[in-house]
């Protein structure tokens, strides 16, 4: 299934290639056919992952509002998380009181098998038309996510039971989920040591560690950290992708991390990341170990939460973060402070070949389905089918139009004291609407409009929020790079960073193998702290060989095997989901 480097350039990064045929004119409002469609008022429940800023069930804030007139219904919406829904679906299953549109969690399998076989789940196919997916059928992309629906690790019988939402990209390059993220006024006040491959790693956080002692608050500063007091997976988060999309793969997650694809080829790598000591995930679990027995390595990882790993990132106290919604949520508390100059920016891909930066999660990331026993099945399709829109999914970042931005111009503009603002807060989303929906919109906040060439997030990426964030950190960087913008450096410095997020997919295993999977996940997560903790390498080496050969018993060669093959198989369906992005 090799896919030459010119065709895989072809594909969809930013996707701002592309123009829509028969766009809307840019701006909101309702058109005299959108107000006939739903002349009645009707009741639909939705269980999504958003933030919940009220309690669940009747929402105010603006953009619930606007959805609500939009589509003429009562909403009644349930907010969920990834740790809960398992629980909460296990629950409303058993009562026969499924809502009318139902979340399948990115570890579907077991949830969709279950819907599929008490014929819970609808397909989707016969409302898959004009009349009642508009906006669906003028968006170019949308055709790739409903082919892929219907493969078989989603469909049964070929009929798409699944909508994707958070396609595109969830940046626009500069603050990818994962990466290298250096708190670079320290890096300017070792000045600038030598970071030319991940042997420097270390000795340039020391060096940054020893520029900056102390934090904003006046706490001691490390090098790194993790929250690996949370249960697994969450917990593992940090060394299970930590040298991933940087060196150029893809983690599958559902292949228990085992699994990768490699950026430029989209060729499934024949590496068992978990057994084989040359894999990424060793070469990471080794960077926090000697991490930890320089001292660099936070203590408190081994039983803090993320949201207190959170913290500290906001308070400057560590010079590498690897998530990019944490270093951003930072950079966002240090830009209050006038004449800041701390920042987390992005490193390059220090292999200098290739990274997983621009990514098309071309499937979506979260996750959606009707049920069959809802009344007004063309309504949900319709709320779907809007939510998906880049109108809508603007207005899931950004809040409601007028309240924190407007059309000036033919462009949305943030106003200004939405780009000073703290988004993150409650009583901030409550009032606007921003953040709420941010997993039940149709597109990811870096992915470019076509129809005004801008990305979604006018808080992040806007050109109003860029040169906000132009201070002198941002400029000494630039200048150290030699380019006039960050995602120029980032084009500039690694000749692959293009990545089609989610190509290959699994279905439901065999019982017996099932089983050895969950026990693996399960024996990994309760262990591998341990790992880290070794006191010189020959410890370190020895704790690693006991890890691995502890994971015999769930048959870890024949689970990889499995999932290294059926990624073989999956050849055609790759390209004719590549031959649909090209068009």
């Amino acid at each position: 299934m090799k896919v030459t480097r010119n065709c895989f350039m072809l594909i969809i990064g930013l996707m701002s290639a592309f123009i829509i045929p028969g766009c809307k004119k840019a701006g909101s409002g309702e058109t005299a056919a959108e107000t006939q469609r739903f002349k009645e008022k009707v009741k639909l429940s939705v269980i999504a992952f958003v933030n919940s800023p009220e309690l669940d069930g009747r929402r105010t804030d603006p953009v619930s509002r606007h959805l609500e007139s939009k589509l003429n219904i009562e909403l009644e919406l349930t907010g969920t998380t990834e740790t809960d829904y398992v629980a909460q679906f296990s629950t409303m299953m058993a009562a026969g009181d499924l809502p009318d549109i139902i979340y399948l969690p990115p570890d579907y399998m077991k949830i969709l098998s279950a819907l599929l076989a008490s014929k819970s789940i609808m397909a989707l196919d016969p409302y898959l038309t004009k009349e009642n997916i508009p906006y669906s059928m003028e968006d170019p992309y949308q055709p790739v996510m409903f082919e892929a629906y219907r493969g078989p690790a989603f469909s049964p019988d070929g009929k798409m039971y699944i909508w994707g939402m958070t396609k595109g990209a969830y940046d626009d390059g500069t603050m990818p989920s994962i990466s290298y993220f250096l708190l670079w006024d320290a890096y300017m006040k070792a000045g600038h040591p030598k970071l030319d491959s991940y042997d420097d790693f270390l000795d340039v956080l020391e060096k940054m560690v020893n520029a900056e002692p102390r934090s904003l608050s006046g706490q001691k500063t490390y090098g790194l950290g993790g929250w690996f007091g949370q249960p697994a997976p969450w917990g593992e988060w940090m060394v299970k992708f930590g040298l991933t999309w940087p060196d150029g793969n893809e983690a599958v997650e559902s292949t228990g991390f085992m699994l990768t694809v490699d950026t430029d080829t989209i060729e499934p790598i024949n590496v068992n990341q978990l057994t084989d000591t040359s894999s990424n995930y060793w070469r990471i679990m080794r960077l926090y170990n000697r991490g930890y027995q320089r001292g660099l390595l936070d203590p408190d990882s081994f039983t803090q939460t993320s949201d207190m790993y959170q913290s500290k990132v906001s308070d400057a106290r560590y010079m590498f973060v690897l998530p990019g919604w944490m270093a951003g949520t930072a950079n966002a508390q240090f830009m209050k402070n006038p004449g800041n100059t701390h920042m987390y920016i992005s490193v390059p891909s220090l292999n200098h070949k290739s990274e997983y930066r621009f990514g098309n999660m071309y499937r979506g990331e979260r996750y959606y389905g009707v049920n069959t026993e809802s009344k007004y099945k063309e309504r949900c399709v319709a709320l779907l089918d809007y939510v998906s829109s880049f109108e809508f999914s603007r207005m899931a970042y950004n809040g409601a139009e007028g309240i924190t931005w407007d059309w000036v111009d033919g462009r949305p503009v943030p106003k200004p004291d939405y780009l000073a603002s703290d988004r993150s807060d409650n009583s901030y989303q409550l009032k606007t609407g921003t953040q709420i929906y941010h997993h039940l919109c149709g597109y990811g906040q870096g992915t470019v409009d076509p129809a005004i060439d801008m990305p979604l997030d006018l808080y992040q990426f806007s050109p109003e929020a860029v040169d906000a964030k132009m201070n002198d950190t941002v400029k000494d960087f630039l200048k150290l790079y030699g380019q006039d913008s960050l995602v120029n450096v980032y084009r500039a410095a690694t000749p692959v960073s293009k990545g089609i997020v989610g190509m290959l997919s699994f279905g439901e295993l065999p019982d017996d193998m099932q089983n050895d999977l969950n026990a693996l996940n399960a024996y990994v997560g309760k262990n591998f702290a341990k790992v880290l903790t070794a006191a010189a390498d020959a410890e370190f080496n020895r704790l690693r060989d006991e890890f691995i050969a502890g994971m015999a018993p769930y048959n870890p060669d024949r689970l990889f095997r499995h999932f290294y093959e059926e990624a073989l198989s999956q050849g055609d369906q790759v390209s004719k989901l590549m031959a649909l992005m090209k068009k």
